[in-house]
């Protein structure tokens, strides 16, 4: 299945005349995805160069590739602080506009230390050598940091990206593909693809104030690679000249946008190879809890589970435990191809919700208790729907 999901990669560099591939990942979790790929390539016949800097978290040598490291102006300890700082800055309860300067602040950071890492090994004369004399067929890269594109360009090497995405949709705007606000949710918006008229224009304002939070970060790297490259240049443009987008996500979860050719989703890569359940049977008369199947702690047995369940021909008992919101949205689709094919369905929700609504499809069950722990938490999903809102004013 990694062979298929990959065959646009793995047909630039062909098993019959093995090629050599120059690799600058970006650090923590886009490393751990990327390695299944390299490994997958090395057992093909590729010969693999890891270029990273010699104070990292997770990049670590291997037998499947081999590793090239290079100073930099800054500790191992230093980036884990502000990895750990930024993540505790998720679950602030701060007021927010505090939070939105704080995490100005932190992507100043990030984009600071990121910056001083290329530079690093921009100016490393000694790698820098290395990587012309090699004559690399294909640099595969994450453009989340833009390092790996800037040396295609200085050596004209081929680029292939692998990333989930660019914050503000660079990579969209890069490859030249439409990306209206009208349908196209914005990050942190909390929209779906179905958007009253006044959640379109909201929509719209987050998407112009991206140019102005995704300055921060990329300035000092649109100031290094014009530098470097010794042409004034931007973000958009320097990620304008991949070859190949491979795209961590998959329209299952994702909501519809256009896509370009040279863009191949490849979602799920990495998570983990589990072996096929053996048997399934048994389903009458048992119940089966199922949470909602974007949640990344589920295992991939529970969704095979859960999947068996459509193909299931007698009618079983399913207890749905969903997410509010999108998250609902997404799987009340699923609810009502199961009730079709006889399944008896019971929903349990908050009494008070956003989305989870009563339906011929499923029997719902409301849980005062949630509204308790949700109002601790102030979350968004505390708010009453306006039917809700209806039935309220009707009793008073």
């Amino acid at each position: 299945m990694l062979v298929a999901l990959l065959l646009p990669f793995l047909c630039l560099l062909s098993p019959a005349g093995a090629g050599k591939l120059l690799v600058i990942p970006m650090e923590g979790s886009h490393w751990l995805s990327m390695r299944k790929v390299l490994v997958e390539l090395s057992k093909r016949g590729h010969e693999i160069v890891v270029v990273a800097p010699d104070s990292t978290l997770l990049i670590d040598s291997s037998d499947f590739y081999k590793t090239k490291t290079y100073p930099v102006p800054f500790k191992k300890e230093d980036m884990e602080e502000h990895i750990h700082s930024t993540a505790a800055r998720c679950f602030s309860q701060e007021p927010f506009l505090v939070r939105f300067w704080k995490v100005l602040g932190d992507y100043r950071k990030s984009g600071a230390m990121f910056q001083a890492s290329c530079k690093s090994l921009l100016y490393n004369q000694e790698l820098m050598k290395y990587i012309g004399d090699s004559h690399f067929d294909v640099i595969f890269t994450d453009p989340v940091s833009p390092c790996g594109q800037i040396i295609a360009l200085h050596f004209s090497i081929p680029s292939v990206f692998f990333l989930r995405m660019v914050p503000c949709a660079i990579d969209v705007h890069a490859a030249q593909s439409p990306d209206p606000p009208s349908y196209i949710p914005r990050m942190f918006s909390v929209y779906t693809d179905h958007m009253t008229f006044s959640e379109r224009v909201k929509n719209f304002l987050i998407a112009l104030s991206e140019s102005f939070s995704c300055s921060i970060a990329y300035a000092p790297f649109e100031e290094l690679a014009s530098e470097f490259l010794q042409k004034p240049v931007t973000m958009t443009e320097l990620l304008s000249h991949g070859s190949v987008w491979l795209k961590r996500i998959d329209f299952v979860f994702e909501y519809p946008m256009p896509v370009m050719p040279n863009m191949v989703f490849i979602g799920g890569i990495h998570c983990g190879q589990k072996k096929p359940l053996s048997q399934v049977s048994g389903w009458l008369g048992r119940v089966v809890a199922v949470t909602h199947l974007h949640d990344p702690m589920s295992s991939s047995a529970s969704v095979l589970l859960f999947l068996s369940l459509l193909c299931s021909a007698g009618g079983g008992r399913l207890l749905v435990v969903p997410m509010d919101e999108s998250h609902w949205l997404s799987l009340r689709s699923l609810l009502v191809a199961l009730s079709q094919k006889g399944h008896q369905i019971v929903t349990v929700a908050p009494e008070v919700n956003s989305s989870v609504e009563a339906s011929e499809y499923h029997t719902l069950k409301r849980d005062f208790r949630a509204v308790q722990i949700c109002r601790l938490l102030s979350a968004q999903t505390c708010l009453p729907t306006s039917q809700e809102r209806l039935r309220t004013a009707q009793t008073t």
